[in-house]
């Protein structure tokens, strides 16, 4: 999938985020994929999945964040990894700025993992962007979140890609919610 578009606040902070990464695995869920594919809503932060990392491993990528201009605004470099480790989201933001927010959560759920696995390329201005599939992203919106805004959110998600959805994909990951729960 290929977006050229201008390119708002929020999608510079997601890009610069994430090339900050580097060649950590990562894949972005909830709100901002809905923001993404034109949903016009505000969105403070944006959830980010990475694989489950050592804290040798983790202390490494916060301290690559920190020099790419990121702060953790959740919990300091010593007892983050112990934060993301607990299934508590780190959230980390431009430095002197609360908002917007990066939430990073490492892949702890079977949910989380298959999104990682089965993440999807966007190409956002000739930049990539790893997403969760866009049937998965629905149904995780409709069957485990189930707020007004994320069942907004879905039903966006459902009209902007109403031809290219897969039967077979929101099969497959409706029988994984419902056998692996949210």
């Amino acid at each position: 999938m290929k977006l050229d578009r201008e390119l708002s606040e929020l999608d510079r902070f997601v890009l610069d985020f994430v090339a900050a990464l580097g060649k950590t695995s990562y894949v972005l869920v909830s709100g901002y994929v809905s923001i993404l594919f034109g949903r016009s809503r505000s969105s403070e932060d944006i959830n980010i999945i990475i694989p489950v990392l050592t804290k040798s491993g983790f202390l490494a990528l916060f301290d690559v964040l920190t020099a790419a201009g990121f702060e953790s605004i959740t919990a300091g470099r010593e007892t983050a990894h112990e934060y993301i480790s607990a299934k508590t989201a780190i959230q980390f933001a431009r430095k002197g700025q609360v908002l917007p927010n990066m939430e990073v959560k490492f892949a702890t759920t079977y949910l989380s993992q298959v999104a990682l696995k089965d993440r999807i390329t966007v190409e956002l201005n000739n930049r990539p962007l790893f997403i969760s599939p866009i049937e998965l992203q629905i149904l995780y919106k409709q069957r485990c979140l189930k707020s007004d805004k994320d069942i907004e959110d879905a039903r966006h998600l459902e009209i902007v890609f109403e031809r290219a959805l897969s039967a077979e994909k929101l099969k497959r990951y409706g029988a994984l919610i419902e056998l692996h729960g949210c």
